[in-house]
Order: C-alpha cells, then structure tokens, then sequence
C-alpha cells in the first residue's frame, strides 16, 4: 500500500492581511468576500496556504533542531536564539519566546475558518469538468481544511497547553468562527480538555472526507500523487500524538489514578487502530549504507505517513550546506551530544551501563558494536560519510583550527549529525549535486512508540490491548532496528517484569529513534523529566601508536532549564490584547 507523501503545491502565496489584528476576517485590504467568490482557485488557496504548517525540516525552530534546546545536541551558531535557550538562563520567556507560534497558527485557523465560511454560505464551483469532479474536489478540501485545522490547534495545544497561573489544566482560545477585533479582549481560553475534545471532532470530521490512501486514477482532479496530502491514517496518526500528550502526567494533575488509566488506555487503543489501519510490522527501511535512498529521501518510503518536500523540486543543499562536515564543505551545524551518544544500546540491545560481560563496552573502543540507529544518526571520530573518514580527534581535520574547519562550521561536542543529511548531496565547488529530502510530520515507529508507552502505562508490558502487548510494539522497533538480529533481544525480555523498568526502556526508545524529528524537547516536559542535565561532550586524544586515542568525557554545560517550568509561556502581548487570558504556572 502505499501512504501519504508530501504536497507539491503551486502554493498561492495568499497573504490574508490585516491592519487590526490577526483575528480580523477581512480577507485583504484589496480582496474582499464578494470578489473571492467569484475566483475559487482564491478560495481553495485558503486552504493551500495552511500546509506550511506541515513541518518542512526539523531544523528550522529558531535557527537550529529542537533538539539543540534538549541533552541529545547544541548548534555551533552561537548567536542563535536556540543556542541562546541554553546559554542564557533568562533569554527564553513570556516576551521573548524563540517558540513563539502563536500568531501563526491562529492566522491559519482564521483562513480555514474564512475557508468554511465561504463554503456554508456560498455555492462554490473548483471543477468545470462535472458535478462529480467537482464534487470529489470538494469533499477531499473540505477533510483537508479539517485535517488542517485540527494540525494548528495540536500545535497550539502542544507548545501553549498546561497548569495556568490559577492551577487549572488549560489549553488555548478555541476559534471556530470569524471573530471581530472587538471579540479579541473577552478571549479566553478553554480548558485542556475542552481542547482535546475540539481537536478529535475536527480529525474525525477530516476522516468523513478523507481516503485511506490517494490512488492517482481515482483522484484525477489532483496533483500528481497527491504528494503529501492527508489520509485517514495521517489523521489517526494525529489522534495518536493527541491522545498520548492527553495522557501524560504533565496534564493529568489532579485526576484520579483510575481517570488516568483511562486515559492512557485510550491513548493506546488509538495508537493500536492507527497501527491496524496499516497493517502490523514495520518496513525494513534501515540500511546503514543507503539510509538516505531507504529512509527520508524515498518519495514513496511506506514509513512515512505524511511528509512535506524540502526546497524545490529539483533538490537542494541547504541540508547538506548547514550540516555536512567543514572538511568536505558543511557547516557542521548540528552537533549530537555525549549524552545522546551514551543513549544508544549495544547491538545486542544491552545499555552501555550494563554488565559488560553482557555488553562487551569499552569507554576505549566506544563506538564499537552499537545499535545500528547509532551509525544512521550520528557521525563519530572514525566514521565514514561520503568516503570521507571523520576525524574530531584533537588537531583533526573536522576540528576547529584545522583544515577547513573554523570555530564557526565545527563541532562543539565531538560529534556531527548523519540524521536526515543526504549521501547523495555534494557541496565540491565546481560540481555540486543537489538531493530531495522529506520531512516528517507522522512515521509508522512512533505509533509503536506511542502504543507501548501508553499501553505501559495502562496495564503494563505484558498485557495485551486489542491484541498487542507494550512488549510486542518495542519488539518490533528493536528488530526492525537491527537489535539483536541473530538471537533474542534478551534485555527487552528482562525490563519487561516491571512496568517501572519498561517505562525507562520505553523513554530510551523514543528517544534514540524519534532523534532530531522535534520530540525530546517536548517528551521531556510531558513526562516532567528533569530539564537541567549537565551537557558532555567528548574530548579524543592521540597517543603515541599511530591510530589510537584516548576518550574523556567532558562536562560542557547544564542546560538552563528549571523543573518548575513544564509548559511553555503564552505571550505577554497576546495577554495585554485578551485580559482574560492566563499565564503558566511558572512564568
């Protein structure tokens, strides 16, 4: 079967302005309804317009990964504002918030809200080729507008939703109509749970509209493949994501264990129906060789459920530009931690903390018979990308004051990122290649990851729900992997007697496989992990026999982040707008 890839859009840069507030439902200063109506490719352009909110790369949060706000990475570009997040205690806050999406998403939702309006009161005609052309058009933009709208208000609800300063569990303005500027200072917003609700009425309206998968032929009015376009799996894809924050202990404060059962039960039988609508059991996708050509730069890759092009349809090197290594180009932007490093189990599946007569780890010969995910993420002193051996070694030629590397383009921590950076791509002067790259809004793992926490979570590692175990999803994440390939995943097997014990495995899991696609920063604060870990990096030093080295981990930084701060601040000015607006807790 094949699923959803990404949106090739000949987007309409429909830039629905207003001098008043975002909320305004003008359309422009120029357009006004009455025009628009009488042009439906304008009125289809509402909703095309709302797919930039579809994740592109994971690296443009405020000019780096996520992940460089988090234990698993830093980014050499000093002067960003994600670094500043890590350098500077106070630089991140209510009036000056590098995450700041507000804004944002509530002028998508103004244009998906315009965008229903229309269609409530006016009889729209996209297609001249027939009633039933036009009819399937749509149908199919209606379930993306709810598709859509349902995206924005997660993102809302993810980034803004938490324990306000009054104690109670909040989430954002519900906007589901045209409002007025003078609707803008009686604003408020609704509960957490009401949010929760609002977002599965608009997913399970999408699914009304939306196929299971695009068949080209049946959907001739579209683009070719409908690259990118959301199906119903995107949809319970999304629902799975939802149900699982919903769960979490940083939004369940107050309940009662048997409601945060429930909760979690429920967060895994969505996860399960999603995993069931495609059918068990990962696709083989993990090739340490052509990781790229199998995974994210694969236009049909089954893994991915929805994705969205980067750059341009004939490729790009922003990718390769921002991230490759100094010595054959790059900037080597992006540097994985020690910490990140230590993460990865061996190849039997046994954490390095183990006994090493299970795990055979040497701090000398650390890289050694890892979990394969290690060397399809991470770029190490030894390691070889695009036939060039890496070297982070000291006085190495992927270290700053040698060779091409700078201050500037290498790396902080000894290590470079391989995640998501094309083999293909080529930066030599004189004969650069270009390359396509995918984002990932949803894949096939992480319903598997999301499955097993929440069926942990509910009624432990070994008991089914609709049919699978918490267990079974991590096996089959492991294996897929390549974790123990010629024997049993004997570690998965012991951590499995206790919930407690699997909840840790769980964790690791997430975080290795879900590595720079976004979900750390926030995982950590769904959880109510400790946010202020102490950043290593890896100091390797030759010795006197050519070709050895000696390893230190050294300590960097500690992350700045206080444990009193789970959720993140609403923005002052949006609470100087809406007096009934309310802060969280913590800022």
């Amino acid at each position: 079967m094949k699923y959803n890839s990404f949106l090739l859009l000949t987007m309409m840069m429909f830039v629905l302005s207003s001098c008043e507030n975002f909320l305004d439902p003008k359309i422009s200063d120029e357009v006004t309804y009455e025009q628009m109506i009488t042009q439906p490719d304008m009125v289809r352009g509402l909703v095309n317009y709302v797919y930039r909110v579809i994740p592109s790369s994971f690296e443009g949060v405020s000019g780096g990964f996520l992940e460089c706000a988090t234990d698993d990475a830093l980014t050499n570009i000093l002067a960003s504002n994600i670094n500043k997040m890590v350098e500077l205690p106070t630089y991140w806050s209510a009036t000056n918030n590098p995450l700041n999406i507000w804004n944002a998403r509530y002028e998508d939702i103004r244009d998906l809200n315009n965008f229903f309006d229309i269609m409530k009161k006016y009889n729209i005609r996209f297609k001249k080729t027939g009633d039933a052309d036009n009819n399937q058009f749509t149908k199919i933009t209606m379930g993306e507008a709810y598709f859509l709208r349902a995206y924005c208000e997660f993102e809302l609800l993810k980034t803004f939703g938490g324990k306000d300063v009054n104690g109670k569990m909040m989430g954002f303005p519900i906007v589901t109509t045209l409002l007025s500027t003078t609707d803008i200072p009686n604003l408020a917003r609704n509960t957490y749970s009401e949010c929760v609700a609002q977002i599965v009425t608009d997913i399970d309206s999408a699914m009304v509209y939306l196929p299971k998968s695009w068949d080209k032929t049946t959907f001739k009015y579209s683009n070719q493949d409908n690259l990118g376009r959301p199906t119903d799996v995107a949809c319970l894809a999304l629902k799975s994501r939802l149900r699982l924050y919903e769960a979490s202990p940083a939004f369940t404060d107050g309940l009662s264990d048997a409601e945060k059962t429930q909760k979690w039960r429920t967060a895994a039988e969505t996860a399960k129906e999603a995993i069931d609508s495609i059918g068990f059991g990962l696709p083989r996708i993990y090739d340490v060789t052509n990781i790229s050509a199998k995974f994210y730069n694969d236009p049909q890759s089954a893994e991915l459920i929805l994705r969205r092009m980067v750059g341009t349809s004939s490729g790009d090197l922003a990718m390769a530009t921002r991230n490759f290594l100094p010595s054959i180009y790059g900037s080597g932007n992006c540097n994985p931690t020690q910490n990140l490093v230590d993460a990865f189990p061996m190849a039997n599946g046994y954490p390095i903390t183990a006994d090493v007569a299970k795990t055979g780890y040497s701090e000398t010969n650390m890289y050694l018979s890892r979990d394969p995910r290690f060397y399809m993420s991470i770029l190490f002193n030894g390691a070889t990308f695009k036939t060039t051996k890496v070297e982070t070694f000291e006085g190495g030629k992927d270290m700053a004051g040698f060779g091409r590397a700078t201050i500037e383009n290498s790396t902080r921590t000894g290590y470079y990122l391989r995640k998501w950076v094309s083999s293909k791509a080529n930066l030599v002067p004189g004969s650069t290649t270009n390359d396509f790259h995918y984002g990932v809004a949803f894949r096939q793992a992480e319903l598997y990851l999301n499955f097993a926490e929440a069926a942990n979570e509910a009624v432990g590692p070994t008991t089914a729900i609709k049919g699978m175990t918490a267990q079974n999803a991590i096996a089959e994440v492991r294996k897929r992997a390549g974790i123990a390939p010629v024997s049993a995943d004997n570690y998965l097997i012991e951590q499995a007697a206790s919930a407690s014990n699997f909840r840790t495995l769980i964790k690791n899991e997430r975080r290795i496989e879900l590595c720079f696609e976004g979900h750390r920063f926030y995982d950590l604060r769904r959880w109510k992990d400790p946010l202020n870990t102490t950043i290593q990096r890896i100091k390797i030093t030759p010795t006197a026999v050519v070709g050895t080295y000696t390893y230190e981990k050294v300590n960097l930084l500690t992350l700045p982040f206080s444990n009193t701060k789970y959720y993140c601040p609403l923005p002052i000015t949006e609470l100087y707008k809406a007096t009934n607006l309310t802060q969280n807790e913590g800022w």
